[in-house]
C-alpha cells in the first residue's frame, strides 16, 4: 500500500501534494509563515537523484484571504531544473483554468488574479545533477473582514478618547 501524500498547514495556507508519480519519501517542511520545502524525508537524500525526473501536483489553499502569486526555487546541482504550470479553479469545479505563463528558473514568480486555491504541476528534472529540494512561497491579499474589524476598533478608541472629561488646572 502506498504511503499517504503529505499535507501541511503553514500560517494561513494549506499545502497538499495531491498527485505524484513516484513519491516514496517525499515530504513537506514549513518555511516561515508563507511557504514550504518539498524534500526527501530520508535524511541526506536528494529529492530527485541525478539523472531522475519527478512530476508532482501541489494544491495551495488560502485559509484566510486570497493568493496572488507563487514563487518557486529549486536547489541542488548546477544542472537541476524545474517547470511548473499553475491552475486556478474555474466556475464549475473540478475544471481548472491554466494561468498564463510558467514557473521555471528564468521566471520563478508568477502572479495571478486573487484566488483562494491554486494547483501547481511541477516537473522537477535532475538530468544535469541531483535536486535537493524545491522551495514554494506564496503572496496574498489580506482578508477584508479582519482589516475592517481593526479599523472599527481604532475608530472606537478615537471616539472614546474624545469623550473623556477634561480637567482644568486651577
Amino acid at each position: 500500500m502506498a504511503a499517504p501524500l503529505p499535507t501541511l498547514t503553514v500560517g494561513n495556507y494549506t499545502f497538499a501534494v495531491t498527485d505524484c508519480a513516484v513519491c516514496g519519501g517525499v515530504g513537506l517542511e514549513a518555511v516561515g509563515g508563507t511557504g514550504v520545502r518539498l524534500v526527501n524525508t530520508e535524511a541526506g537524500q536528494p529529492l530527485v537523484a541525478a539523472g531522475g525526473d519527478l512530476t508532482v501536483m501541489i494544491e495551495i489553499t488560502a485559509n484566510i484571504g486570497t493568493l496572488t502569486s507563487i514563487t518557486s526555487i529549486v536547489t541542488g546541482d548546477a544542472g537541476a531544473s524545474f517547470g511548473g504550470n499553475v491552475f486556478v479553479p474555474a466556475v464549475d469545479p473540478p475544471y481548472v483554468v491554466a494561468v498564463p505563463g510558467q514557473l521555471d528558473e528564468s521566471n520563478p514568480t508568477l502572479g495571478f488574479d486573487p484566488t483562494t486555491m491554486v494547483a501547481i504541476e511541477f516537473d522537477i528534472n535532475a538530468v544535469g545533477g541531483e535536486v535537493m529540494r524545491l522551495l514554494i512561497t506564496t503572496s496574498a491579499v489580506p482578508a477584508p473582514a479582519p482589516l475592517l474589524l481593526l479599523l472599527v476598533g481604532l475608530a472606537g478608541l478615537a471616539a472614546a478618547r474624545g469623550q473623556r472629561p477634561r480637567t482644568r488646572l486651577a
